[in-house]
């Protein structure tokens, strides 16, 4: 029976890299023990660039990008990879405001791409989903229906956040709407992705969980140069962990158990994290995986251990302090 074997699941805002099936797959092969430890992701540089003006601080000022190759999407993964992204607009963008996502087909436009920003009448195009003629900013914002919607996010505003390609090509007017060029299609095999905000930790972990979900479909990740003019250069996505440094007494005491070092470290290592002996007596050294945006504090390790050690293990009496 088909319906017997859906299985529905909910999240937490806080663990937006379960916006995906994928992503689920991921934690559970770590809960069964089929993989253990942080995930393998490999990202090869490209030669590809997006220059960054400084008129966006303005507005939108940051921007992190990232390439998907090889990647086979049919019909219903397509729909999936929309529905991912209105996922972690909302998870982790607040609906767009603090990060939008663009996904493109990077075949139809050509490198080296622009993020700048411009007067609201100065730039037409036509936008995904409309009446398939072509609109400047200010047409967008007062007719289309994205427009409409997202408009309060940039009231205000003189200059409005534009991406164009070396041919001067619009690829997206975030965080409102992508163009028709770039739109993303069965037959689409290499993607690119810009996303854009307000916040530049929350940017770099939608960019990181996309791409990180993508490669778990099968595609090849690639990082892009962001050219901060003026002032910086950046490959992204950059996957590297985080190192944090946690005591192993501070973890026992507050879960009420008396675990060694490596009953510890195998509970980090099916949360899909990573844990070593420290240097320091009684400390473990703890990677954690670039998806995960939901590490804050020491105490945080606690439930990652709970977890890993199974919270119906956990001791029934309540710990005293």
């Amino acid at each position: 029976n088909e319906e017997e074997q859906k299985v529905k699941v909910e999240y937490n805002p806080n663990r937006p890299d379960f916006s995906s099936p994928e992503g689920i797959a991921r934690t559970l092969k770590g809960y069964y023990e089929i993989e253990l430890g942080v995930p393998s992701f490999d990202v090869t540089p490209s030669d590809i660039v997006m220059n960054v003006d400084p008129s966006v601080k303005k507005v939108r000022p940051y921007i992190v990008c990232g390439i998907i190759r090889d990647i086979d999407l049919d019909e219903d993964e397509v729909a999936t990879l929309m529905t991912i992204q209105e996922h972690l607009h909302w998870a982790v963008g607040r609906d767009r405001k603090k990060v939008a996502i663009g996904v493109h087909d990077l075949d139809k436009v050509k490198p080296p791409y622009r993020y700048t920003a411009v007067e609201p009448d100065s730039v037409s195009f036509t936008p995904l989903h409309g009446d398939g003629y072509s609109m400047n900013l200010e047409e967008i914002l007062l007719l289309h229906d994205k427009g409409i919607e997202y408009a309060p996010i940039l009231e205000g505003k003189e200059v409005y956040p534009v991406i164009f390609d070396s041919n001067n090509e619009v690829l997206s007017f975030p965080p409102i709407i992508n163009g028709v060029l770039t739109s993303v299609t069965e037959e689409t095999r290499n993607i690119f992705l810009d996303l854009t905000g307000t916040d530049f930790n929350a940017v770099n972990l939608a960019l990181n969980i996309l791409s990180t979900t993508l490669s778990n479909m099968g595609a090849k990740i690639e990082s892009v140069k962001v050219n901060y003019e003026g002032e910086k250069e950046i490959n992204t996505p950059n996957l590297d962990s985080k190192k944090w440094e946690v005591e192993i007494d501070y973890i026992n005491d507050y879960l009420g158990l008396n675990l060694s070092a490596a009953e510890m470290i195998k509970c980090f290592q099916k949360c899909r994290m990573e844990a070593k002996r420290s240097k320091k007596k009684r400390y473990l050294d703890i990677y954690v995986p670039a998806f995960r945006g939901d590490i804050m504090h020491p105490v945080d390790f606690t439930e990652e251990v709970a977890i890993g050690y199974g919270y119906f293990n956990l001791p029934k009496t309540i710990r005293e302090g």
